[in-house]
């Protein structure tokens, strides 16, 4: 991936920086036995997926080379429903422990109750 300034680029627009989708994805391996196509989810390798806010292009990257695969990842619990759910904030614990995260508006995927939250209402696993 193209690098600008340190930030990924897409390769089609060089002034634009790809943002990282949230989660992981994988490839899996696939064997196919005669006509049959059989996935299995068993096997496969963990991705970190970035895109283009402009044209879409995605780039691939195994999900090892990130520290959060290695550290873990911010989780807010609900405070509507209970449930925890990926934080839009994404930092390592160090960073995590010196910033300053207050008042953050972030709605629940599974209830879709936008809520605000604090440093206090986040925590990594």
């Amino acid at each position: 991936m193209p690098l600008s300034n340190g930030k990924p680029v897409c390769i089609n627009h060089p002034k634009i920086q790809m943002g990282r989708i949230p989660d992981y994805y994988a490839i899996t391996k696939v064997d196919k036995i005669g006509d049959k196509v059989n996935f299995n989810l068993g096997t496969g390798i963990p991705l970190v997926v970035f895109t283009c806010p402009e044209c879409g292009y995605l780039e691939l990257y195994p999900a090892v080379k990130f520290n959060d695969w290695h550290e873990g990842r911010i989780f807010v619990k609900c405070k509507s429903c209970a449930s925890d759910f990926l934080s839009p904030i994404q930092l390592d614990k160090s960073s995590f422990e010196s910033a300053n995260l207050n008042n953050n508006s972030f709605q629940c995927p599974k209830c879709n109750k936008a809520n605000s939250y604090d440093k206090e209402d986040m925590h990594f696993k």
